[in-house]
Formats: C-alpha cells, sequence, structure tokens
C-alpha cells in the first residue's frame, strides 16, 4: 500500500542582516567584509510531511500567481518556484505572533 502523504521542504526567511541601527550604514562602509554582517540564519530550511491535496496545490507557480496557504501555529507559506508535485516547496512569507496574554497565563 502507498502512503499518501507526502515530503516537503519548508523555508523559514528572517531578515538577511541583523536588526537595522542607525550605526547600520557605518558598519556596512568601514566592514569590507560586508558578508560578515549577514545573518546566519537568515534561511532556515525545514523538511517536513504535507498531505496529498496540499501536494497537488504545490504545483510550479504562474510567474505573478503564487497560491498561500496557513499552516497551523506556523504562518501563511506561499508556493516556491522551485515546487513539484512530487517535491512541494514552501516559503514563509508571514509569520503568526504569540499571544503574550496566553503565555503569561498559562494557556
Amino acid at each position: 500500500m502507498r502512503s499518501s502523504i507526502r515530503s516537503c521542504v519548508y523555508r523559514l526567511l528572517m531578515p538577511s542582516y541583523f536588526p537595522a541601527s542607525p550605526k547600520l550604514r557605518h558598519q556596512l562602509e568601514a566592514e569590507p567584509d560586508w558578508v560578515k554582517l549577514l545573518n546566519p540564519e537568515s534561511l532556515i530550511v525545514h523538511h517536513g510531511m504535507v498531505e496529498p491535496d496540499l501536494a497537488a496545490a504545490a504545483a510550479p507557480p504562474h510567474r505573478h500567481l503564487r497560491p498561500t496557504f496557513q499552516f497551523q501555529r506556523t504562518g501563511y507559506f506561499a508556493v516556491d518556484s522551485d515546487s513539484t508535485v512530487e517535491k512541494p516547496v514552501f516559503n514563509r512569507v508571514v509569520a503568526l505572533k504569540e499571544d503574550k496574554e496566553k503565555k503569561t497565563l498559562g494557556r
């Protein structure tokens, strides 16, 4: 019996540079090796599993139409241009914020 669940890749994209500050421009000008200022965690790649309907919807998108989906408790993801039905790839475009009030109440 063949499993209907498929493996997928999902990418969590973070800001490329460390938090901007008024000094950032001066740091970029002063640091000849600007690569040192890049955030090493700007791209986090995870591997997971998706249901068949989501995998089918992850076909390579039209250039200007990228379907988006909400992944539970994580955020909204858009289908990547590298995505195929056999190997779905999703990029997070909006992260969900955690409710600090619920966290302090222990819920």
